[in-house]
């Protein structure tokens, strides 16, 4: 039985926790999404191979532990372990990769299946509209152009955006505070896009205007990690300011779902 454990324990365990955790960084923070996901195509083969192999090895393993006499309770738990190990894989397979085999695939060919935000200045440089999905390199782009002789006259940026990559917004949100620009939402500014919102001084919601909170989300099914992102997430917002009630709120508002904050707030 020695096998079943170094097999299932000792190499397939890892390697599937390792994998699960690179794929909600990703989701998450993905600060490099090109390479990580090059990283995921590359390593999720590898896994399968692997987990075959010890699945298989484990499964003769109790067969032959069986043959020479061995309890019988023992023998069939682990064979009903690795039944379940095995359904475990085809799940995870095609319900938490194979969906987002695509966008791995685009991501990993520098293309984020998101889009980008558009930056838009006026035409006397002082205001900055954001529009759309956060997406790959945006906090890049926003940070040069904050940087850059474009961003030498701008005094605020406008917000319009239903959210994107919280890695991205949170590098947006790094580089609106350090230029100490005001942020205003114009429209809709939910999810990552108020991370933005909340790191301008000051900070104004136009008439119709207003933010939108959830929970993170990892796009895996594993509880521990979900937590993870969830704590990371209320100590971004902490650090913005944002009222313990709101994050409390926001984490309780599912990811699927959206609270939307009160203007009074």
């Amino acid at each position: 039985m020695r096998s079943y454990w170094v097999n299932n324990i000792l190499l397939a365990t890892p390697l599937i926790m390792a994998l699960t955790a690179l794929m909600s960084w990703i989701s998450v923070k993905g600060d490099s999404l090109q390479l990580s996901a090059i990283v995921v195509l590359l390593l999720l083969p590898l896994l399968l191979v692997v987990d075959v192999w010890c699945i298989v090895g484990a499964w003769r393993a109790a067969a032959g532990y069986l043959r020479e006499g061995g309890a019988r309770l023992w023998g069939w738990l682990a064979r009903i372990t690795l039944a379940l190990g095995a359904l475990q894989l085809v799940v995870s397979v095609l319900f938490g990769f194979l969906p987002d085999a695509d966008e791995y695939w685009q991501m990993a060919r520098g293309i984020d299946p998101l889009g980008q935000a558009t930056l838009s200045l006026s035409a006397d440089g002082r205001s900055l509209r954001l529009e759309g999905v956060i997406g790959m390199g945006d906090g890049e782009r926003l940070r040069a152009l904050l940087a850059g002789e474009q961003g030498r006259e701008l005094r605020r940026v406008e917000l319009v955006s239903p959210g994107g990559r919280l890695r991205e917004a949170e590098k947006m949100a790094e580089a609106l505070k350090q230029h100490g620009h005001a942020s205003r939402a114009v429209g809709t500014c939910a999810s990552a896009c108020t991370l933005v919102f909340l790191a301008g001084q000051p900070r104004q919601l136009t008439p119709g205007a207003r933010l939108g909170f959830h929970r993170a989300s990892t796009g895996t099914y594993n509880p521990v990690f979900e937590q993870l992102a969830n704590q990371q997430l209320a100590v971004t917002y902490r650090g913005l300011g944002l009222p313990e009630s709101m994050i409390d709120t926001t984490l309780r508002t599912p990811a699927r779902s959206m609270w939307f904050a009160p203007q009074e707030d």
